[in-house]
């Protein structure tokens, strides 16, 4: 499955990669966007990252791929790269703007102004330490605009790049342009409508870059910065497996033992990147460029090579836009979700299974179990037990179960965390 990164997502690996003392302390949020990253280079078929965007935008994104790609974590062979740019025109963002428009406006709808001031502290944080120093929506907050001005603004709108796509959707969109007017007096003081601001402009690029994925025919990775403010999370296959992983433990009142990981799972609305934990911990690492590095040998490993096969594939039907493509990948998560949850079971299974004897015609015995009668999850897990399976349930237990693994984190990416 190829992905299209937020250029945010990118700047955050990039601040991350590019600290040099093991004193250096990264907050838990760029920590995660790392993780997952690192989960990027594992599974998926390749990496983009929009160019349509300010040149300081532009000029960072170009360093974190310069930088990456000379030090070898993102090359593949035969001269090629995981991870790379992709120019979009002014076309393809008019194309993006008019099919995310409503999206957008559904959000706007199911907005609640009374968060606001939350989740535009979230939207901040997002865009630092490189991104946004003024929202692009702050704008349209602070007063009202005619038609004619309107008109003006959708002419030149797309000169601004990815800023000026924000312009172009208010501009042409009538509804979109009054809900935000009424968010806006909903919004008393200059601190309420600068967070509303922030938190327009993640909402707004979420669903433009969702649209530009699919002209690309990508899937949209958001960054965990982005993903924290909006419900916009489980774009990947990958990502609703490893919440359905989160869920059961939660159904079973099972929690971490690891203050860390019940930190990342409290506050992250991205899920927990086990997948990339659980194999870094088969390696040893001490900085973040360290990290990088194993990933990319682990990458060429015969149980990631096996797993991201499988993963590419329920990607693409996880991911069509056919509804019974969508609903077999469904009904795939929750198979999982009940051979899960039988396998928590704490009976003892040959307390209640029957042995049988059998024989064959050269005289061999064999034993089978009779599963008449029994639980229909477990009967279904026994009879389709599978490599996969065994391995989310051996997952599930390593990253609840380990009380040192917030431990091992910190130490296989060298820096001590800070709480944001």
């Amino acid at each position: 499955m190829n992905l299209l990164l937020d250029n945010t997502g990118l700047h955050r690996v990039h601040v991350v990669a590019s600290s040099t003392s093991g004193d250096q302390a990264v907050t838990l949020s760029d920590a995660v966007a790392f993780l997952h990253f690192v989960e990027h280079i594992l599974f998926s078929d390749g990496m983009i990252v929009s160019t349509f965007e300010l040149p300081r935008i532009q000029q960072t994104s170009a360093e974190a791929i310069s930088r990456l790609v000379s030090h070898g974590c993102v090359k593949l062979p035969g001269d090629r790269v995981l991870l790379s740019s992709e120019d979009f025109s002014d076309a393809d963002y008019a194309v993006a703007c008019h099919n995310a428009a409503p999206s957008i406006q559904e959000d706007l709808q199911l907005l609640d102004p009374a968060t606001v001031t939350r989740a535009g502290r979230l939207a901040d944080f997002s865009t630092k330490p490189l991104g946004v120093t003024s929202p692009a929506m702050e704008k349209w907050i602070t007063r009202s605009w005619s038609v004619s001005e309107r008109r003006d603004i959708l002419s030149t709108a797309l000169q601004e790049k990815a800023r000026g796509a924000f312009d172009f959707i208010v501009a042409f969109h009538d509804p979109i342009y009054r809900l935000v007017r009424n968010l806006a007096s909903e919004s008393r003081g200059a601190k309420k409508q600068f967070s509303l601001a922030m938190l327009l402009d993640v909402v707004f690029r979420v669903a433009i870059n969702g649209q530009l994925a699919k002209l690309r025919r990508c899937t949209y990775a958001p960054a965990p910065q982005r993903a924290n403010v909006t419900h916009e999370t489980d774009h990947l296959f990958r990502h609703a497996l490893e919440r359905m992983i989160q869920e059961t433990a939660s159904d079973g009142q099972q929690k971490a033992t690891s203050e860390l990981i019940r930190r990342i799972i409290a506050v992250e609305r991205l899920p927990l990147p086990m997948l990339a934990i659980h194999f870094l911990g088969t390696r040893k690492t001490s900085s973040p460029l360290g990290v990088l590095d194993v990933a990319r040998d682990l990458r060429d490993t015969p149980d990631v090579v096996w797993l991201r096969k499988w993963l590419s594939k329920w990607e693409s039907i996880y991911n069509s836009s056919d509804l019974d493509s969508q609903e077999r990948a469904a009904r795939e998560i929750a198979d999982f979700r009940d051979s899960l949850r039988a396998l928590d079971e704490r009976t003892s299974l040959f307390s209640v299974l029957r042995p049988e004897v059998t024989s064959s015609p050269d005289g061999s015995m064999g034993m089978s179990f009779d599963l008449t009668g029994f639980s229909t999850p477990v009967a279904k897990l026994f009879a389709k037990l599978s490599r996969r399976r065994v391995f989310l349930a051996a997952l599930k237990r390593e990253v609840l179960s380990d009380q040192e693994l917030g431990a091992r984190i910190c130490g296989f990416m060298g820096r001590p965390f800070l709480a944001r």
